[in-house]
Formats: structure tokens, sequence, C-alpha cells
């Protein structure tokens, strides 16, 4: 968090407040933690792990499903 607020210069109060408020957001929300599988820290509190994972499994098939047919027709050929 020091590293993202000290760069910048804040000239009022609020403004720092409100940059330290966004990181946080992003921290907790919209960063994924690697020793929670690549969750999001909001996501496991809230219990919603398995839906997420479900959700990834989802769209992670459409691309290999896309590869395999591209695959299939140019060994056709």
């Amino acid at each position: 968090m020091k590293n993202m607020i000290k760069p910048r210069n804040y000239y009022y109060p609020w403004d720092l407040e409100q940059a330290i408020e966004d990181i946080m957001v992003y921290y907790n929300q919209r960063r994924h933690q690697g020793s929670l599988e690549n969750l999001i820290s909001g996501d496991v509190y809230l219990g919603r792990e398995e839906e997420v994972k479900r959700r990834r499994e989802f769209y992670k098939e459409i691309p290999l499903q896309k590869r395999r047919v591209e695959n299939l027709q140019a060994v056709c050929v």
C-alpha cells in the first residue's frame, strides 16, 4: 500500500483518504490472491468460491473446444 500511496502528492486530506479507500477496495474486492487459488478474497469471504471455479471451468472450455475443431479441420484438409 505504501508503494501505491507514496509516489503521489496529496494536497488535501480527503484526496489521501480517497486514495486509501480505493486501494482497500482493490485489495479486498478486485485483486486475485494466489494463496486463495487465485480467487478474490471477497468471493471467499462470501462463500462464492465454488461458483467462481465452475464459471472459470466453463469459460476455459470454450477456447479448448474451438481449438479442437480447428485442429480436426486442419487434419482433414
